[in-house]
Parts: C-alpha cells; structure tokens; sequence
C-alpha cells in the first residue's frame, strides 16, 4: 500500500504540472494591445472600442482566476495526499508497537553446574576432561 502511495506521490506534480500546461495561456494572448489612432478615428463610437477592451480584460482575469484555482485545487490534492500518507504510516506503527512480543524463556543462570549429556564424539564412561591428561 505504502508503495502505491508513494508512487501516487511523485507522479501528482507531473499531473499537476500537465494539468496547467494544458490550460497554460500564452502569453501574447495575454498581451493587450492598444489600437493605433487611425484605427480609432475610423471607428464609428468611442463604444465599440471601450467594449472591446473590457471584453479582451474579462477573459484575461477569467483566464488568470482560472489558473488560480488550479493551483489552489493543486495544492489541497497533494495536502490531502500528505494527510493520507502519514495517516497510513500511523497505522502502521501502531500496529507494531501493539504486537506482543514473542516469548523469551529465561535463561538458566546456572547452565554451567549441570551435568553434560554424553554426545556420540565421547566413547562410553569417557570424560572430556581425561582426554587432555
């Protein structure tokens, strides 16, 4: 689970990063432009020009706000994505830290003092300690 969160992770700035190309304005679109004093003399009212230019500066601010909210979008994803991750290592350490440990017998303190098992090296009635005499 830790693994596909992880990829989720690395690959949500590529997305993100996608996602705003994609809606990516050039920037000539938007450079406002002025028109020259000939093309203002040729036109019939002051209007039609001032209305263009509230047209051209809505659609920038709506461009603008919409990448705005993008980003915030963006980064509430990756907050949310980070939540979600350290809950999941929460659980995780959790569920360690709850498991019982195994048992563990206690040592004979005294291992020494017992008497020795033969093993099959030892020839019967032999002792370990006459084989150094």
């Amino acid at each position: 689970m830790m693994q596909y969160l992880l990829r989720v992770v690395w690959l949500l700035p590529v997305i993100l990063l996608l996602i705003l190309h994609s809606h990516s304005v050039p920037a000539d679109e938007l450079r406002v432009e002025l028109p020259d004093a000939k093309q203002v003399a040729d036109r019939s009212t002051a209007e039609d020009s001032q209305s263009q230019r509230d047209a051209i500066q809505a659609e920038k601010r709506r461009k603008v706000g919409l990448v705005g909210i993008l980003v915030v979008l963006g980064v509430a994803l990756i907050m949310l994505i980070l939540i979600g991750f350290t809950m999941a290592w929460g659980r995780g350490l959790r569920r360690t830290v709850r498991k019982p440990l195994r048992k563990l017998e206690p040592e004979d303190e005294l291992w020494y003092l017992r008497k020795r098992e033969p093993s099959s090296e030892d020839g019967p009635g032999e002792d370990r300690a006459d084989h150094g005499t």
